[in-house]
C-alpha cells in the first residue's frame, strides 16, 4: 500500500531512517520527498516515531478507524 507523498517533508535524519532510497530533494538538514507515492508502512513508522507511539496502525476493516485495544 502506498500514499500520496505530495509535500512530505522531514529532517534528513528521519528521511535516512524511514525513507532511504525514495526520491527526495535534500536541503541542509531537511529532506522533501519528490516521489509521487511512498510506502504506507514508512509513513506510519515516521508518525509513530514523531509521536513516540508505536501503536499506530491502519484500521482493521470494518472498525471505522477505531482500533480496539491500542
Amino acid at each position: 500500500t502506498a500514499v500520496d507523498a505530495t509535500f512530505l517533508s522531514m529532517t534528513a535524519e528521519q528521511y535516512h531512517r524511514f525513507f532511504e532510497g525514495v526520491a527526495a530533494g535534500m536541503r541542509g538538514d531537511f529532506a522533501q520527498i519528490t516521489a509521487p507515492r511512498v510506502p504506507l508502512a514508512s509513513v506510519l513508522r515516521l508518525v509513530a516515531d514523531i509521536r513516540g507511539d508505536a501503536s499506530i496502525a491502519p484500521p482493521d476493516t470494518g472498525s471505522a478507524g477505531l482500533a480496539s485495544g491500542r
